[in-house]
């Protein structure tokens, strides 16, 4: 009985799939698959996979009396484990197809593996594949909802492992290099020969090994026969690495064709062949204009009454006015960085200037900005500084029409912290009802330290700001200074800073030192794009040095009287002047280094011949020996990391094969020379004397 029931079984259901075949015939194999990936197909109608599946050779076995059929064309489906195996699997996808035994879900799918095999850029590999992935779970979705068979639940388990291998293959292209390329130099004056630079940035996540760059051709210009091809051994993971090829202008217009060439560690190829328009820019026609009065502020920070340029910083503004208003309970805020690296000019802009504009009114929250800078504040007392702090408070608030009454000055003579706290609280009470905030900018914070540790300022001034700090929700402080303030934050003998809130103030980025460089005199001195780019190589948008630079240049220019075109031969001339005429530019970053740490940046100096090179601790301790400046490495690494904290030095994270170690360069290139050229020789001489 069992024998016949099972053959029963079986004829039934061919009976079924021949009555649906021939219900379906006159419908076309390709509305159903449009159908189906737009949803559009009723889940009672069998698409044309599921017709005819059990027509010849079809394998039948009876378990616990339900017949399972496992179609012998579909069976090897499931057995590919790479994307390799997927693409070899379409020959027998089409024979199905051809046979009406199942439609083209997965086929679209086979062709974006198939291209992503084939990709020579990663970008476009990892595309293909996403869209392979996307491809099948549509189908797979699709599927799901149609009633159950036994080939559907076969090409089901085929497709989801398909899914899962191609998604291994996206997994293990985050592991390889990317190599993306960009023209830096895109206009540049009439010369008979130039520079052209393109810069070259490892996204990916491997190194790329084996980099060939090459101009195959060259339209508008011709490329000097030495430069054509160029090599770098390696270019790690968010590395990034310049290179420069000379040529001569022919036109006014010209188009360049790379073809970039690397490999990852797994030593598969990959290929890039970007174009990129260049043009070069003829001499002026127009005479020489003077620029009487340079833009640029060297001397001191930026007034915003000046009328100066002030660029960049929308971070920090940002970052400000988050804390301000993004939270119920704001924190103090906490902002350090080199000196004369803006931090000044950033909060005077917050308080007074043009680009603070919008930071302090935006409409939604209002913003009482009072700046207090405590170098101006050194012969103060306890009592005149917590006065001065509420004097200028009140005058803020008096000019945005809020009246506060300061306390008399005899309140702050017999009791200024009471008198302080008294203050706080009535200019609480007043902001109650608004959805203002003062923000207490104090400036040069560690010279309150100072000025505690000399007996000026009792201790207790640190108890009083953190008191208001702790629990005065309108009145928000933002302590800035320089790396003496980092350190503070560190010592536990200044509480109020526990619950701080800490940022350093950067370089500018390397579109913000363009809009410092041009911006200011656009509309009479034309900078070609290499002039540009050598003055960030040189300043890596540090502002002071870079508006030293731009004002040397701009003073030569006015002297020779010649030509309003700013060249990278003028930039070079202006970096040579500020390295031989001018140690006090550097002063500020050489003089706080101890003489030990002096010697580590004169080794790193002489081992370093450009930007774009590091060193690692073993190489400045062999270096070191050689200049008979004798230290435990221990020691060194110490220093080198002190460096890397005071931003004069920075590290990079090199992984390899054999071996990993931190790299160390100069944070700018244009210390690195004033120190090999001014500093190197006299620190060698001292030591060679001992």
């Amino acid at each position: 009985m069992g024998d016949l029931q099972g053959k029963a079984i079986i004829l039934i259901q061919m009976a079924r799939i021949y009555l649906a075949r021939f219900t379906h015939s006159a419908t076309p194999r390709t509305y159903y698959g449009g159908a189906l990936r737009a949803g559009k197909l009723d889940q009672n109608q069998q698409p044309p996979e599921l017709l005819g599946a059990f027509d010849r050779s079809t394998q039948t076995q009876v378990d616990h009396g339900e017949a399972v059929f496992q179609p012998p064309r579909v069976a090897p489906l499931l057995q590919a484990s790479s994307p390799s195996e997927v693409i070899s699997r379409k020959p027998a996808l089409e024979e199905l197809v051809q046979a009406g035994e199942l439609s083209d879900y997965a086929l679209s799918a086979i062709d974006l593996v198939r291209e992503a095999q084939a990709a020579k850029s990663l970008h476009a590999s990892r595309s293909s594949y996403l869209k392979a992935t996307d491809e099948l779970t549509h189908a797979i979705e699709t599927l799901s909802k149609l009633p159950s068979t036994s080939l559907r639940r076969s090409v089901l388990e085929s497709l989801s492992a398909w899914q899962i291998v191609i998604q291994e293959a996206v997994g293990r292209l985050s592991l390889c290099p990317n190599l993306e390329l960009a023209l830096i130099t895109r206009q540049l004056l009439h010369a008979k020969q130039t520079e052209v630079v393109i810069e070259l940035v490892n996204t990916g996540g491997g190194i790329a090994q084996g980099v060939a760059v090459k101009i195959a051709r060259a339209f508008g210009c011709l490329v000097l026969r030495s430069d054509r091809k160029q090599r770098i051994s390696a270019i790690s993971t968010d590395a990034t690495c310049r290179l420069v090829f000379r040529v001569r202008p022919t036109d006014h217009t010209a188009l360049l064709k790379f073809e970039l060439l690397y490999s990852g560690s797994d030593g598969r190829p990959w290929a890039a062949d970007p174009s990129f328009p260049l043009e070069f820019l003829s001499p002026a026609s127009t005479a020489f204009v003077r620029v009487d009065r340079s833009p640029y502020v060297v001397a001191s920070p930026i007034d915003p009454a000046s009328g100066a340029p002030f660029v960049g910083r929308r971070d920090i503004f940002f970052w400000v006015q988050e804390n301000l208003f993004g939270q119920l309970q704001p924190s103090p805020l906490v902002l350090y960085g080199q000196r004369r690296i803006g931090k000044t000019s950033a909060l005077r802009q917050m308080a007074y200037g043009q680009a603070g504009r919008d930071f302090r009114e935006n409409g939604f929250h209002k913003v009482y900005p009072v700046f207090v800078d405590m170098q101006g504040l050194s012969g103060y007392s306890m009592r005149a500084l917590v006065e001065e702090f509420c004097s200028r408070i009140a005058q803020e608030l008096d000019r945005q029409g809020i009246h506060v009454v300061l306390p008399c000055s005899h309140r702050f003579e017999n009791s200024p912290s009471q008198a302080f706290n008294d203050f706080f609280a009535t200019v609480e009470s007043e902001l109650s009802n608004t959805k203002g905030r003062i923000l207490l900018m104090i400036d040069e914070f560690e010279a309150l330290g100072v000025f505690v540790e000399r007996g000026r300022i009792d201790p207790s001034i640190f108890e009083v700001l953190r008191y208001q700090m702790q629990n005065n929700p309108s009145i928000v402080f933002l302590i800035a200074g320089s790396y003496g303030l980092q350190a503070m934050t560190q010592d536990d003998r200044y509480p109020l800073f526990h619950s701080a809130k800490c940022r350093s103030i950067d370089f500018l980025t390397y579109d913000d030192t363009i809009e410092l460089v041009r911006g200011p005199v656009s509309s009479i001195v034309r900078y070609d794009d290499l002039a540009v780019d050598e003055i960030w190589r040189a300043t890596q948008g540090h502002p002071y040095f870079v508006q030293y630079l731009c004002q040397d240049i701009i003073s030569s220019m006015n002297r020779r009287a010649q030509s309003n075109d700013i060249s990278a031969r003028e930039v070079r001339s202006a970096i040579n002047s500020l390295i031989n005429a001018d140690s006090q530019a550097f002063a500020h970053l050489w003089n706080p280094c101890t003489p030990f740490e002096q010697d580590i940046l004169v080794a790193v100096a002489g081992l370093l011949e450009g930007q774009d090179q590091s060193v690692d601790l073993s190489q400045v301790v062999r270096h070191m020996r050689k200049l008979n400046l004798v230290a435990p490495e221990q020691e060194v690494s110490r220093a080198l990391e002190h460096l890397v904290n005071r931003n004069i030095l920075r590290h990079n994270y090199f992984p390899s094969s054999s071996s990993a170690q931190r790299q160390y360069s100069y944070s700018f290139d244009l210390l690195r020379l004033w120190i090999a050229r001014k500093q190197a020789p006299n620190k060698i001489q001292v030591k060679s004397e001992e």
